[in-house]
């Protein structure tokens, strides 16, 4: 498993003696678990830090002093829209992706001089298994029919794009970028109208959905 720390370093050491360098490194693993706050089950917000969050620091770590040693490279971290801002539903999950995207900011910093970029990417609904794992009110939204049909090849490529250019950030599907900018200048009128168009958002005790789905970051 990606959380894994003993695991995660072999793998990249069997990486590093089979290609010779580490050049890239893209952080995809990732889990959603849905539901209010107080009803979200501890194993499944464990799950979430354990795999969203430790997922992508323990290879960082293993990748960086290689890249060091060669004299530079690429890491590219998965956050999410949900690491932009946050629906009620979405607390544990938002946690973690929130989590990635100031690690992403700190690290850019750090590895500047490394000559190591990074950057993050803030994916909206990408057409993958982890859709299963969204509760119904979600599913019923007419932002989420728009953009679930976008499809992983399209992210993949977006994806690949955005580390040869050294990007620091990426928004896909990129219309999901205007949300962003709502949120930003209009967060409480963007939070009440999210609450308007839901269908009915879970509130703080709603049991999770706890789907056994792992998302196309994995």
């Amino acid at each position: 498993m990606r959380s894994d720390k003993e695991e995660v370093s072999s793998q990249m050491k069997q990486a590093l003696d089979h290609f010779g360098t580490i050049d890239y490194l893209f952080n995809f693993a990732g889990i959603l678990r849905a539901g209010g706050f107080g009803g979200l089950q501890e194993k499944s917000l464990q799950e979430m830090l354990d795999i969203n969050v430790l997922g992508t620091i323990y290879p960082i770590r293993a990748a960086v002093p290689f890249m060091q040693k060669q004299g530079g490279g690429h890491i590219t971290i998965i956050s999410s829209l949900l690491g932009k801002y946050a629906f009620p539903g979405s607390s544990g999950y938002s946690a973690s992706k929130f989590a990635l995207a100031g690690l992403s900011k700190a690290l850019r910093q750090e590895l500047k001089y490394d000559n190591i970029g990074v950057t993050t990417v803030y994916p909206s609904y990408v057409g993958t298994a982890m859709l299963d794992a969204h509760l119904e009110s979600v599913k019923s939204t007419a932002f989420y029919r728009q953009n679930s049909s976008y499809s992983p090849e399209d992210a993949v490529e977006a994806i690949l794009r955005a580390a040869a250019k050294n990007k620091r950030e990426l928004i896909i599907p990129p219309a999901a970028a205007l949300t962003v900018i709502l949120y930003n200048l209009m967060p409480r009128f963007s939070e009440t109208l999210i609450g308007r168009l839901s269908g009915g958002w879970p509130r703080y005790d709603e049991p999770d959905t706890c789907k056994e789905h792992p998302s196309s970051e994995d």
